[in-house]
């Protein structure tokens, strides 16, 4: 998923705003990208800060949707135990 959203292959791809609709509320526009794999909608903020709001690939290799919230809030993260680490090298 996250190799094919929105990838720049250097094929001179075209992104096009498609309209403009409401996420939570708040107006966005939405921003697409088409190639032979399939087509990744952007939407973005319109007032404001233009943060990215959601992204999302409904057809194609890969499809799915990643959203994002909570811009500029503080969290903490804690360090996994030793017992939830995997070692990606030993991955097949």
């Amino acid at each position: 998923f996250f190799d094919n959203i929105f990838k720049d292959n250097g094929d001179g791809g075209t992104y096009k705003t498609t309209g403009t609709e409401e996420i939570d509320g708040k107006s966005v526009v939405k921003v697409e990208q088409s190639d032979d794999t399939g087509t990744a909608t952007g939407y973005v903020l319109v007032d404001g800060k233009h943060y990215l709001v959601k992204l999302e690939r409904t057809e194609g290799y890969q499809p799915g949707k990643l959203e994002f919230s909570d811009f500029n809030k503080e969290f903490e993260v804690d360090a996994p135990s030793e017992d939830e680490v995997i070692d990606l090298s030993t991955l097949q």
